[in-house]
């Protein structure tokens, strides 16, 4: 993480300092390519350092996101994810291992390794269809259209307060509730917001300007987008980087080419509603659609929560080598 940070400040200069279309372009690849390692890599990271009991919360806070632990160096010559969780000591507040009791893990199932990484592209495109990234990353151009009563950027900070906040909470709940159910609740509450409240029925985009507001603030649309977002907020946002995280557990080239994979599709498909978002509407708007994106996902939830292995409570060594 530290030679992404470097590396993207650097992109940062060299994209400030460019003169040329060639030197901007590479600049702003770059930029992406160290920040999206970056985004995996604090993921990772605070999975394998944070104590068990507390893994899903840390995990939840930085995926929602929010900026723990330091490994002793005595232990980063050896692989992570045999340790992670062996033993936490709270007197000195950091993941320590027995290395005397510790004997050399079994090999991994291939099987096993491809089971979790299926699991974590599907749980990605169960994200994705929320379309949730449509409403918060152009929050502002949604809340132009939608309300009258607030100035549109407050409106869209609003949103993003009461998302960020959920995911905290639901975040801190998750060791109670359980990983699968959480997920399955929470993409039941989208499925029913697609049927009933229909959010996508009732959104247009507007280009934000100081001096253009609606005349009448419409109420049903601004519900329906936020309990949208608050329905995602639940566990949709962060479990499926926290079970990524879990699941792509293992060797390093194994660990991060898995995660990045998962993490890849993610972006893509983010990318996608957001290039392609006003054609993304006028399909969605489109009679019995959300009813059918709603069956897929329920469908699709209904089979992770069955064949997701159970993650809670178990460190990242016996989930990598399903003990």
């Amino acid at each position: 993480m530290l030679v992404c940070s470097v590396g993207l400040a650097a992109s940062w200069l060299v994209l400030a300092a460019s003169t040329n279309i060639v030197v901007l372009f590479v600049a702003r690849v770059s930029c992406g390519a160290w920040l999206g390692l970056t985004t995996i890599g604090v993921s990772l990271y605070v999975a394998e350092v944070a104590p068990v009991e507390k893994r899903a919360l840390y995990t939840g806070l930085a995926e929602a996101p929010s900026e723990k632990k330091m490994r002793p160096w005595g232990i980063f010559s050896a692989p992570v994810h045999r340790y992670s969780g062996v033993h936490f000591d709270r007197d000195h507040s950091c993941a320590f291992p027995y290395l005397i009791t510790l004997s050399p893990p079994p090999p991994i199932s291939t099987t096993t390794t491809c089971r979790h990484l299926c699991a974590c592209l599907v749980l990605h495109v169960v994200q994705g269809c929320t379309c949730a990234h449509l409403f918060l990353y152009q929050g502002t151009q949604i809340m132009e259209a939608l309300v009258a009563d607030l100035a549109a950027p407050a409106a869209a900070a609003i949103v993003t307060f009461l998302h960020a906040a959920f995911v905290a909470l639901f975040a801190s709940f998750t060791s109670v509730t359980g990983r699968r159910r959480l997920l399955g609740v929470s993409a039941l509450l989208v499925a029913l917001c697609f049927c009933v409240f229909q959010p996508f029925e009732h959104l247009v985009f507007r280009q934000w300007s100081a001096g253009s507001r609606v005349a009448v603030t419409s109420w049903r649309a601004v519900y329906s987008v936020n309990l949208l977002v608050l329905s995602y907020s639940v566990g949709l946002c962060h479990i499926p980087g926290l079970l990524t995280a879990e699941l792509c557990s293992g060797p390093g080239l194994l660990n991060h080419a898995g995660a990045s994979v998962a993490w890849s599709l993610r972006w893509l498909l983010a990318f996608l509603l957001l290039r392609y978002d006003r054609m993304l509407m006028e399909f969605a708007q489109r009679e019995n659609v959300p009813l059918v994106v709603a069956v897929t996902m329920a469908l699709l939830t209904g089979d992770l929560v069955v064949f997701l292995p159970e993650t809670e409570h178990r460190t990242l060594a016996a989930i990598e080598h399903g003990r």
